[in-house]
């Protein structure tokens, strides 16, 4: 099944509002992102190019 990438990406910042919550900018952590919102950790970089 293909995947909506609007899907993906509120998945994803859903995902990293609760980490960066959490922990801030230095302790917020790529592959717990990709984990919470369940993809890809490559997928981040491919929707917001990096951490920031």
């Amino acid at each position: 099944m293909a995947r909506d990438s609007r899907t993906t990406k509120s998945g994803l910042l859903r995902a990293a509002t609760e980490e960066f919550a959490a922990y801030g900018i230095a302790g917020a952590r790529v592959d717990r992102v990709a984990a919470a919102a369940g993809y890809n950790k490559n997928l981040i970089y491919v929707h917001f190019g990096s951490k920031e």
